[in-house]
Parts: C-alpha cells; structure tokens; sequence
C-alpha cells in the first residue's frame, strides 16, 4: 500500500469524476460564449450554426471564446493543447 498526498490512484474509478468535477466550469465559459458545446471524457467540443452571411461573427465569436478558455485553463492549472485545437468549418 502506497499513501498518497495527492491526487488520486491510476487507473481508480474516482479519477474520472474528479476530473469532469474540476473541468465542469469551462463548460459554462462555452455556453457564455454563446456557443454549443458537447463534452465526452477529455474532448470538448464547441460549435455554433449560423448562415453562412454571419461567418464573420461566428468566427469572431469561436476565436474569443477559445481565448477565454485558454485563460480559464492556465487559471486553473490546465494547458489548452494549441496542437489539437481545430476550426473545422
């Protein structure tokens, strides 16, 4: 047996709900945004629906609320993966 003064075991079934209890608040920074949002494990995924006449918008909308995330994860202690970070329009 190992004590541990942080953190939690590899691999316990505790870590997940931990982690979607620490990383639930970025949710509500999406939905600030005025964008969707869809979530499953470590994955987020924000998304917004507009005609194609308010693009400009859209993306203006899309790129602030990914600097608000950025933000919101270097606050707490998390690093947005730039290298993952995807538009896909």
């Amino acid at each position: 047996m190992t004590l541990l003064l942080y953190g939690v075991p590899r691999g316990s079934m505790i870590g997940p709900m931990l982690f979607l209890l620490y990383v639930a608040e970025v949710l509500d920074v999406i939905m600030e945004c005025g964008l969707a949002v869809h979530a499953y494990a470590d994955d987020i995924q924000a998304h917004v629906s507009v005609p194609a006449v308010h693009q400009s918008t859209a993306m203006q909308r899309l790129a602030s609320c990914i600097i608000r995330i950025r933000d919101w994860m270097a606050s707490n202690r998390l690093k947005l993966n730039e290298e993952k970070t995807q538009v896909i329009w």
